[in-house]
């Protein structure tokens, strides 16, 4: 009988061992309540329906000894999603508002406050920092006022970059804009310096000749390519029309540029003319470039039969070029002034000779 009876206890006290170790939740106000066996589950005063998290909050969660000293991570708010707060709200410290619809845009949003103190001088920047071996490096700053810095603790432009811009192209390596180099004020790179590919410089003293110069830089690939500096114009033909060129070579193409190399054999080629109110041109110290050699004594100026002879076979004056010799290689404006100047001289010897005949002829009828 007594056997019996520790069976049927040992049974009942394992059937209520086994039930109280069941998990289950009881709310008592704010007090932390967890399931026994602790294995899962943790809430802070919410009812037994909610326990769904390993830690789930009925409310706020704040950290401080005093209320002035508070920060929260609000959850429970209908403003917003999750905040997270360094002071005892949004306005009055730094916060990260994730979602919501007062302080965000929408429920997708994400929101970094930076509240600015009541001196209105500390305060009100959002910092991206690092720790290195030197203590807290700044990678990017977002101001009061809304300029923005990359390495810089207080831009004073609407973006200030601390150093150099790069562009990646992955076949090709970096494109650059430099503007803290201590050899030029701005450069804009095509490539990784200015002797590899196309640039830009404004102002410096390295590669400009002052703080007031502009350089357009224009390299050479090495392969007869590269090395101009065009000006061009999208047109409503959808395609480049060119306006100048600075070839490789110092040479100078106002206007599209042709198909044959006839522009590219002058200092400076203009498509479809120059208008100017004065044109100067240079000679050289060359004593034959203009033509008062015609009045020397050892001149051997032709005879008008010999220039009669010369016109009938070649329909055009001696030293001067024919129509096709123009149109094919242009005209040289000093060449030209000379030897029109030289038949100029030449036609007044020929008159100081037939005058002087006349006079002979006078004389004689005179006689």
């Amino acid at each position: 009988m007594k056997k019996k009876l520790f069976i049927t206890c040992a049974a009942i006290l394992t059937a209520v061992s086994a039930q109280s170790q069941t998990p289950s939740w009881q709310s008592s106000g704010n007090d932390l309540l967890s399931d026994p066996m602790a294995t899962t589950q943790v809430g802070i005063a919410v009812p037994q329906t909610e326990g769904g998290d390993r830690l789930t909050v009925g409310g706020n969660i704040g950290f401080g000894f005093t209320t002035g000293a508070m920060r929260h991570i609000w959850g429970r708010s209908p403003n917003y999603g999750l905040a997270m707060f360094s002071g005892t709200n949004w306005n009055d410290g730094a916060a990260v508002l994730l979602g919501g619809h007062d302080y965000a845009g929408g429920k997708g949003d994400v929101t970094i406050s930076a509240a600015q103190e009541s001196n209105g001088i500390n305060g009100g920047s959002v910092f991206f920092r690092r720790w290195g071996t030197g203590g807290w490096a700044t990678n990017m700053t977002i101001a009061p006022s809304g300029n923005v810095g990359i390495a810089d603790d207080a831009p004073n432009d609407k973006l200030t970059v601390n150093g150099n811009i790069g562009f990646s192209i992955p076949s090709t390596g970096f494109r650059h804009i430099w503007g803290r180099s201590s050899g030029y004020g701005l450069a804009i790179y095509s490539a990784n310096d200015w002797n590899d590919g196309a640039g830009i410089l404004l102002g410096g003293k390295h590669n400009a000749t002052g703080n007031g110069d502009v350089i357009i830089s224009a390299a050479d690939d090495g392969n007869g390519w590269g090395g101009s500096v065009f000006f061009k114009r999208w047109s409503i033909s959808n395609n480049w029309v060119t306006n100048m060129v600075i070839d490789k070579d110092g040479k100078v193409i106002i206007g599209d540029v042709p198909n044959t190399n006839t522009a590219h054999t002058y200092g400076l080629y203009v498509e479809k003319g120059v208008i100017t109110s004065r044109v100067k041109v240079a000679l050289t110290n060359d004593p034959t470039n203009w033509s008062d050699f015609v009045f020397a004594d050892d001149y051997q100026l032709r005879s008008l039969n010999e220039v009669e002879d010369f016109i009938k076979e070649n329909k055009h004056l001696p030293e001067i070029p024919s129509t096709e010799e123009v149109h094919k290689e242009g005209l040289d404006l000093a060449q030209m002034d000379a030897k029109l100047l030289q038949k100029v001289e030449e036609l007044t010897l020929y008159i100081i000779q037939q005058q002087k005949e006349i006079e002979k002829l006078k004389d004689r009828i005179a006689k």
